[in-house]
């Protein structure tokens, strides 16, 4: 499925919401899978995945190291919203579930990180520093029908059910359906 990454982010909008998260952590899940798209970097998949297992949000930053995984998205806003404090040393975040997702908050934030996988689990050391700004390559992004539908189903999940009462007011054909 070959999208605008316009359109990707507005499937990856709601399918967070679709997946319970709130409309404004919906925003930056889509946000950050456009900017991971837009440099090649398969998003949208780590979203479909994240969507499907079962994360807490990380209690409390500079330091985060209990029994996770922790969810990227709470955790890299947490990182935009507390970026002022990376002068105060590193921060130890982990483990972190699917952490690709985290990588555009660090970006936003004027940080960088060091990303240490140690038995499946990923953790990550967020420090204030120069930040390699990837320059993103591409304006669509191809996803596999797999995720395209995996995004697809969530997103339905935010859709209002019809009802007779809305078909006869003019949603849908009504009571003239002349297919």
């Amino acid at each position: 499925m070959n999208l605008s990454l316009g359109e990707l982010e507005a499937l990856c909008r709601k399918a967070a919401r679709g997946a319970g998260y709130s409309w404004g952590l919906a925003e930056e899940a889509g946000r950050a899978v456009r900017w991971l798209q837009a440099r090649q970097m398969d998003g949208a998949r780590a979203l479909a995945d994240l969507c499907e297992c079962d994360v807490r949000a990380c209690p409390s930053l500079p330091n985060c190291s209990e029994d996770g995984p922790f969810c990227p998205l709470v955790t890299g806003a947490a990182i935009c919203d507390h970026a002022h404090l990376l002068d105060q040393g590193d921060w130890h975040i982990g483990p972190l579930a699917h952490a690709l997702l985290v990588m555009p908050f660090v970006d936003w934030a004027g940080a960088e990180c060091e990303v240490t996988v140690d038995a499946g689990t990923v953790s990550m050391t967020v420090t204030k520093g120069t930040v390699l700004r990837l320059t993103p390559q591409v304006s669509r992004a191809d996803l596999s029908q797999d995720v395209y539908q995996r995004l697809n189903t969530l997103a339905c999940k935010t859709y209002a059910p019809a009802t007779e009462a809305s078909r006869i007011s003019g949603a849908g054909a009504g009571l003239t359906d002349n297919d």
